[in-house]
């Protein structure tokens, strides 16, 4: 069951040569799951009720699952004469995944773009029909591969935990209630040009690098659990990318176009929790600094 509500409200002007559009947004999600389920065997034919069956494989199990988001922005868009734009937002996120300490953070985004064949000394040139440059600068926040209660200390009611036939309980997980958002700064410049209005390319440049990255360090089985989800270290990404499209054949029944992009990507571990410079050392992929996140620590055979 998942409940959703998003709300928008906008505002648009413009005054002689300057544009200028305002919006804000509130959204708010919870969703919540319940599962129970059960395996038989030996159920006579055309019966699909698990009280008939003459064996029970498993024990029956459940979950239940309960997991919030909450996002306010608000963002403004200026451009002047249809030749310059900018752009700037800013975010503030909350989500239960977090630790109650800091299940909030805010987010800023800047960009600025030029229109270079707007001008003067660019209108009307039929070799370059357009050519624009632009750049930006921000942070996001990342959630993706937590679970629903990544942050907080559970426990476990099963049968292994029984005593004298009665219910009992087990610590499943270590709470951490400062886990937070993974933050991801980005910069990119690039430029879009177009020849002839036939061919079309773009190139841009960029750096990522991700802070407070979430990870489910392994912990030693003298502690009495086997992971605790934390913020461990950051990572950077930086890399080239251009695409080149051409319109080769064009008319009102058949049109022919070629398009060839590539890109190139150097990643590399910044740093690691608590001093540490290797994550998983005996691992078929360690995390460790200095070297490539998916880096394989495979064996060098003679020959």
């Amino acid at each position: 069951n998942r409940l959703l509500t998003s709300n928008r409200v906008r505002y648009t002007d413009n005054f002689g040569k300057h544009g200028i559009t305002a919006l804000g947004v509130a959204e708010a999600e919870t969703t919540r799951a319940n599962n129970n389920s059960a395996t038989g065997k030996g159920l006579p034919p055309g019966r699909d009720v698990m009280s008939v069956a003459t064996d029970v494989m498993v024990n029956p199990s459940g979950s239940r699952d309960q997991v919030g988001f909450r996002k306010f922005l608000g963002q403004v868009d200026y451009n002047f004469d249809n030749k310059y734009f900018l752009i700037g937002s800013f975010v503030n996120e909350f989500s239960s995944l977090f630790g109650k300490n800091n299940a909030t953070a805010n987010f800023v985004q800047v960009g600025g773009s030029w229109i270079l064949s707007n001008e003067n000394f660019l209108k009307g040139n039929r070799t370059l029909t357009f050519a624009k440059l632009r750049a930006s600068h921000g942070t996001v926040g990342n959630a993706d591969g937590l679970s629903n209660f990544a942050s907080l200390g559970l426990y476990t009611i099963s049968t292994d935990a029984s005593y004298s036939g009665l219910p009992g309980a087990a610590p499943s997980q270590k709470g951490n209630p400062n886990l937070t958002w993974e933050k991801i700064k980005s910069s990119n410049i690039g430029f879009d040009l177009s020849f002839f209005n036939r061919i079309d390319f773009v190139v841009d440049l960029y750096i990522k690098e991700a802070s407070e990255l979430l990870y489910r360090r392994p912990l030693p089985a003298t502690t009495g659990y086997s992971y605790v989800w934390e913020n461990s270290g950051s990572i950077r990404n930086k890399g080239l990318e251009f695409n080149l499209t051409s319109t080769n054949f064009k008319t009102k029944d058949f049109e022919w176009e070629t398009n060839l992009n590539m890109g190139f990507n150097r990643n590399k571990v910044l740093a690691l929790s608590n001093g540490a410079t290797v994550f998983n050392s005996g691992a078929r992929q360690p995390i460790a600094v200095g070297h490539n996140m998916d880096e394989f620590n495979m064996p060098v055979w003679a020959g």
